[in-house]
């Protein structure tokens, strides 16, 4: 067979191509999606059609789990992550026919795998779901039910299945009770930087968007010849990438601030006029001058900011 126009293969969790055996099967998605499968390590070729949610570029299968006769397809439409319909389907005549899940999963899967004859994870950015009747419903325990959201990746002991470990925007998880309860990782200092900018100062600056939490500017170097945690400020938090496009600073962010009464504002530039932003980046207000008195440095708020009178930009 060939691929048809629209036709492609995510890369996602690496589940999108299986191996056991002699048998092969991969998945497609996009304008058409499909299972491509071989029975003889790839010398020959068939195509299995299976009614996953398909028709643009971000959507089709995913991830296939094979056991036996028994295989489970997961997919969704990454560009309406939350949509929970046909994304869920499972077969138990080697991927000829395929039924939908009755209780499906909740938005679009990336990654499915068994843990017995029966059990199945499948995760996703929404979260993380446990089938115990091989793909007929998805409506076990919560996995994971505390954890941050955007999921990653997901591990699995292959010696004890009870032993997981997620990873999300938030972190990692550890869980040694299948999902039931688990243990957060506070203790690693990474980030999900989505877009850097940088400014024409000297030192010049650099500014980083982090998914869905604070935004930071930190120089490129410091008054002792290096950088320390202290130099870096965050500022403002309004989605990693409308950051430096919908901003348009002008020149450098001089730091954030924040006033008594709760505005947070963007110094920038060196005029009397202000603007304060909220956090989800929307104008609150609009305040005439604010006097240096009023300000307070958002990495210290104890203590006021030497800050002259500025000028404030707001973000679209």
């Amino acid at each position: 067979p060939a691929l048809a126009e629209g036709e492609a293969s995510f890369a996602a969790s690496g589940t999108g191509i299986r191996c056991v055996g002699k048998q092969l099967a991969i998945a497609t998605g996009g304008k058409v999606s499909r299972l491509w499968v071989s029975a003889d390590r790839g010398k020959t070729w068939t195509t299995r059609e299976v009614p996953m949610v398909q028709g643009s570029q971000a959507a089709g299968i995913f991830s296939v789990a094979i056991q036996g006769k028994k295989w489970v397809a997961v997919g969704g439409d990454f560009q309406n992550d939350h949509k929970a319909e046909k994304q869920a389907f499972y077969s138990i005549d080697g991927g000829n026919t395929w039924t939908e899940a009755t209780e499906t999963v909740g938005g679009w899967r990336e990654g499915a795998e068994w843990l017995d004859g029966k059990t199945l994870l499948t995760t996703g950015p929404t979260g993380t779901e446990r089938s115990m009747d091989g793909g007929k419903t998805w409506n076990a325990f919560p996995v994971f039910p505390r954890m941050f959201g955007d999921v990653r990746t997901l591990w699995i002991d292959p010696e004890n299945s009870d032993r997981m470990i997620q990873g999300s925007d938030g972190g990692i998880a550890i869980s040694y009770d299948g999902g039931r309860s688990s243990d957060a990782l506070s203790n690693m200092p990474l980030g999900s930087v989505y877009m850097l900018g940088y400014d024409m100062e000297e030192p010049y600056n650099i500014y980083a968007g982090l998914q869905d939490h604070e935004h930071w500017r930190g120089p490129s170097n410091g008054p002792m010849g290096h950088v320390t945690e202290q130099d870096w400020l965050a500022v403002v938090d309004i989605g990693a990438r409308k950051t430096i496009d919908r901003i348009k600073l002008p020149h450098t962010v001089e730091g954030l601030a924040v006033s008594p009464d709760g505005a947070i504002v963007a110094v920038v530039a060196t005029t009397e006029e202000a603007e304060a932003i909220m956090d989800g980046g929307a104008p609150r207000r609009v305040v005439d001058r604010i006097e240096p008195k009023r300000l307070f440095a958002l990495n210290d708020p104890r203590r006021a900011a030497a800050i002259q009178p500025l000028q404030l930009f707001v973000a679209g």
